[in-house]
């Protein structure tokens, strides 16, 4: 990794902002968190010949004269937030109230011309970047979310797609700036390969770590799976997921419950006796006060959480009682296969197809599916070849 120094002016460097030769928001990046308070500061801290702090910045790779901002997010945005009149000066400067474009001539040259000074990371890894924008952090205040935004890996990816779900997106509605959905959905991808434990910062940040190289396993797509189905479940903006503790153990419930009971095709069930619980808990209930307690207090050490969850699943109870179970084996036994095949007489039992299939090549398929409660047995075993099989999906 090599160091260069360079001076832009504010005017030189706004306008590699605006014409994306300047990167605010690369994927390690927090965004923008200063209040306009604390912008205006920045701004009269200019216009008095302050020097500010170097910004950092990296070279992008096979890209002449464009960058991406590792540390001095904040600063620029305040500066391009100003000149575009966004927010006035402070009560504390000479021209307390004035917007940019309310100041004198002189003033805003003044502005335009002040000179930052940059160093350029060049020929460096992404891995170097992320480490720099760690440590460039220190003695700024980042969030649980944001740093775990700048460790490579894996889990970052895999963390990054879920939050992109539309269960996140459109279903949960708790407050998401900083980050919120990421924290949320890291702390739920923990809880499905790991199980019940503590979801703090460290664990987290220990999690990803870990799973720096690493690819989606079956629990990693069966968490997709169940938040693509709470979103089908609970629609847009759902009450139930109004903060983020009740978010965490809703969906892990779901996850937890996906592999032992059909929850598809009975929606209904499953909505109902969470919106029931959820009720009592809105209203104070003294019977589920432990709950919402775990809730407020230590949400994400692995007690709170365990409590959370035996409390939905004793209200899930009744509606377990109505849901048919999955077969607790999935994969037929060589017998029922052996015999299925000589019953179609070695043909694709599809409609319209007849096609001959060898034994070694042809799928042994749930007639009713097995998501949805079909049984592993050979009454529920039809012979299909790999293309209509694969066609068919879990319908």
């Amino acid at each position: 990794m090599k160091f260069n120094s360079k001076k832009f002016s504010v005017s030189s460097a706004l306008k590699k902002i605006r014409n994306g030769s300047m990167d605010l928001d690369p994927e390690y990046q927090r965004g923008a968190v200063w209040g306009r308070a604390r912008k205006a500061l920045l701004i009269d801290s200019m216009l008095r010949g302050y020097d500010l702090p170097k910004i950092y910045l990296r070279e992008t790779p096979n890209s002449y004269e464009s960058y991406e901002v590792v540390d001095g997010v904040q600063r620029l945005t305040a500066m391009d937030d100003f000149a575009q009149g966004e927010f006035p000066l402070p009560k504390s400067s000479e021209f307390s109230g004035f917007r940019y474009h309310q100041l004198p001539e002189l003033v805003q040259e003044r502005f335009d011309d002040y000179q930052l000074d940059f160093t350029v990371l060049e020929d460096c890894t992404d891995e170097e970047v992320r480490e720099m924008f760690l440590r460039l952090q220190q003695g700024v205040r980042l969030n649980t979310a944001e740093e775990l935004r700048a460790v490579s890996g894996g889990m970052n990816d895999y963390v990054e797609v879920l939050v992109a779900s539309r269960f996140f997106e459109e279903t949960a509605c708790f407050t998401k700036s900083r980050g919120a959905s990421r924290h949320v959905a890291a702390q739920v991808s923990k809880l499905a390969l790991g199980g019940i434990g503590d979801v703090r910062k460290a664990d987290l940040m220990k999690f990803y770590s870990d799973h720096r190289v690493w690819t989606p396993n079956a629990s990693a797509n069966q968490l997709k799976t169940v938040l693509n189905w709470l979103h089908v479940v609970f629609g847009e903006t759902h009450p139930v997921f109004r903060n983020r503790a009740q978010s965490v153990s809703v969906t892990y419930l779901a996850f937890a419950l996906w592999s032992s009971y059909a929850l598809k095709d009975n929606e209904d069930i499953f909505r109902e006796a969470i919106e029931q619980f959820d009720s009592q808990v809105a209203n104070g209930d003294t019977a589920v006060r432990d709950y919402a307690t775990a809730m407020s207090h230590s949400s994400d050490q692995g007690v709170s959480i365990q409590l959370r969850h035996e409390y939905l699943l004793a209200a899930m109870q009744p509606a377990l009682e109505r849901l048919p179970p999955k077969d607790k084996q999935r994969q037929f036994r060589t017998p029922d296969r052996v015999a299925a095949w000589y019953q179609a007489k070695g043909r694709c039992q599809n409609p319209g197809c007849d096609s001959p299939v060898s034994f070694g090549d042809f799928h042994a398929d749930h007639l009713k599916a097995w998501s949805r409660g079909g049984k592993t047995s050979l009454e529920n075993l039809q012979v299909l070849c790999p293309t209509h099989n694969l066609a068919k999906g879990a319908r």
